[in-house]
């Protein structure tokens, strides 16, 4: 690890050595973004979020699905641009969907940006270097920064506004303040799992400052106690105002104020406190009618079940609970196993200083959103749907990864060379998978033929392969995508309905069950050759 260890020249190419080493791995990063691009089709989710972001920019935020939201307003700009302007080579590519992607590389590229800025501060230059390098080549999210999609958008939204907190409890000035709260509110219009940011600011908070509070009650110093219970106020009704105003910008105020008794809502929650304000019908609620429609809808279909299909892991389908470790089971097949190992390590360095409460302080504001999160979305959350939800804690996981870099200036040789492999295993075996990211399973699912039997979904199969599907059928006329009756020949099935998550789990059962795909396409689907031969019999 020659950067660990030994200085490099102190410009290159007239930047300071450090920016350049950053820009670089940033560099990598796009450039392995934007060369897969052409090989990946819309998926899912994708048109969805687009038609909103365009009926945004058109000044219209009414609702035709539950988790859209503003910030794709940002992918669809380009093409509302193209609209605007003669038609002409330069407005036609403007309205290409690939465009519509470039939006969300671009704050991928900012969450690079933090990740090494908040990790230099922790751990130096070598840390720095070591968790923008895990986060440039962390193929889930390599993967999610190419699509028109919320989840990189909330992950960068969340560690700012993070980063963002944990400068201001550094040094309380009014300015670092209103950078906190503009983020936070701007977090608010990528995606409702940013609403958990309340609590947690004021858990991190309570956690950063119970010391001091605890000293000013011994003491019984009233005057002081009171005096920071009253900054804590204004500082959250500050907040409040500044998240309440960027989102009605964003939602257009529509139907801004409206009635607490005029709204019809689904989940066991909102019919709590709607329950709990009878006789106050009148209230009228500060924030745009389709802000908490949407919030309602998504809290009472995660509860339900209704609108997603089956959860699936390990082979076993489940609707609507889902399975607990869920996700942790996902961040281990599908995160590198070098990055897995590099993160334990930074745990187990950080563990052995815990007696420091200045080291307890600094790191709490990665430490506490990631146990909240990951507790969460593992034993509560019930839409299991792929570890794109459980994006936003891959940063915070790089961050606290620094800790080993900074460690490792003072380790032997050997100790070194291995982490150096580490690095360079990470590498291989994300960029094994270009252009295909979505489909990374790390060397745990060697066979990469079957990796269905672990995790489908977003994981594998989320429509990214419908190009390579047609180039395959192209040149393959014989082969049979989905046949309503199995027959003799190549025939080829897309993951998500032969594991059960969109199709009869009984349908494909024989194929499941006692078949080897002999290949994968774009690894959203297998193609298998039928009758199975002895090679091709599933194995255990």
């Amino acid at each position: 690890m020659y950067w660990m260890r030994r200085s490099l020249p102190p410009t290159i190419l007239g930047l300071p050595r450090t920016t350049f080493a950053a820009a670089c791995l940033l560099g990598f990063f796009i450039l392995l973004s934007v060369t897969s691009l052409p090989y990946l089709s819309l998926t899912t989710d994708e048109p969805s979020h687009y038609r909103y972001g365009m009926r945004i920019l058109k000044s219209d935020a009414g609702r035709f699905d539950d988790s859209v939201m503003p910030v794709s307003a940002l992918n669809a700009f380009p093409a509302w641009l193209g609209e605007q302007l003669p038609d002409s080579r330069l407005s036609r590519g403007l309205r290409h969907f690939q465009v519509a992607r470039l939006p969300t590389l671009l704050a991928a590229v900012v969450l690079g940006g933090v990740v090494f800025a908040w990790s230099r501060r922790l751990y130096g230059t070598s840390g720095g270097l070591l968790s923008l390098f895990l986060y440039a080549f962390d193929p889930n999210l390599l993967a999610h920064s190419r699509l028109i999609t919320q989840d990189l958008f909330l992950a960068a939204s969340i560690v700012l506004f993070l980063y963002l907190t944990w400068r201001f409890f550094r040094r309380r000035t009014l300015g670092r303040a209103l950078a906190a709260a503009v983020v936070l509110g701007i977090a608010q219009t990528t995606k409702y799992t940013a609403v958990a940011l309340f609590p947690l600011l004021a858990l991190t908070a309570l956690v950063y400052d119970l010391p001091r509070l605890v000293a000013c009650l011994r003491r019984r110093r009233w005057g002081l106690l009171g005096r920071y219970l009253a900054r804590t106020f204004l500082l959250a009704v500050l907040f409040l105002l500044v998240v309440t105003a960027i989102i009605n910008v964003a939602f257009l105020r529509e139907y801004t104020f409206r009635p607490l008794g005029e709204y019809e809502f689904r989940s066991g929650f909102f019919q709590t406190i709607q329950a709990w304000g009878r006789g106050i019908e009148g209230l009228r609620m500060p924030v745009p009618y389709p802000y908490v429609q949407g919030l309602d809808r998504v809290m009472a279909k995660e509860r339900s079940g209704q609108g997603h299909g089956n959860s699936y892991l390990l082979g076993e389908l489940r609707h609507p609970e889902g399975f607990s470790g869920y996700f942790l089971v996902a961040y281990v097949l599908k995160t590198p196993i070098a990055t897995q190992l590099i993160f334990a390590v930074g745990l187990v360095l950080l563990i052995r200083r815990w007696s420091s409460a200045r080291i307890r302080r600094k790191e709490q504001f990665l430490l506490v959103p990631l146990v909240v999160f990951l507790t969460y979305f593992n034993f509560i959350f019930h839409t299991q749907l792929g570890l794109r939800f459980v994006l936003m804690t891959y940063p915070m996981m790089h961050i606290l990864s620094g800790r080993v870099g900074q460690a490792a200036r003072g380790w032997p040789f050997g100790a070194r060379a291995v982490t150096a492999a580490g690095l360079a295993a990470i590498l291989l075996s994300t960029v094994s998978y270009h252009p295909d990211y979505l489909g990374y399973f790390n060397e745990i699912v060697w066979d990469r033929r079957t990796a269905y039997r672990y995790l489908a979904d977003s994981n594998l199969d989320w429509g990214q392969s419908e190009r390579s599907l047609r180039d395959f059928m192209a040149s393959h006329p014989e082969a049979v995508l989905e046949p309503a009756e199995l027959s003799a020949g190549e025939v080829i099935v897309r993951v998500n309905n032969l594991v059960g998550i969109t199709e009869n789990p009984g349908r494909y059962a024989h194929l499941r069950d006692d078949c080897l795909p002999i290949s994968t396409i774009g690894h959203a689907y297998l193609l298998y050759q039928l009758p199975c031969g002895p090679e091709d019999q599933a194995g255990p």
